[in-house]
């Protein structure tokens, strides 16, 4: 997620991860991106996808294992 995301905030997600683990699902990854917004994935040639495809790719590997 963006850190900078207007429609999600930091907190919601935070509170959401942590109610995640709570229910006994482990495998909960969250990834801040600085200086991101919402959707910061769309712009496929961008830093901030690069970055996040690198981290979901391998957090997607290891779910698989």
């Amino acid at each position: 997620m963006g850190e900078y995301d207007t429609v999600v905030s930091p907190e919601s997600a935070d509170e959401y991860k942590s109610a995640y683990e709570k229910a006994g699902n482990p495998s909960c990854a969250q990834i801040k991106i600085s200086y991101a917004g919402h959707g910061c994935d769309y712009f496929m040639a961008g830093r901030n996808n690069q970055l996040l495809t690198y981290y979901m790719q391998r957090f997607m590997k290891a779910l698989s294992k």
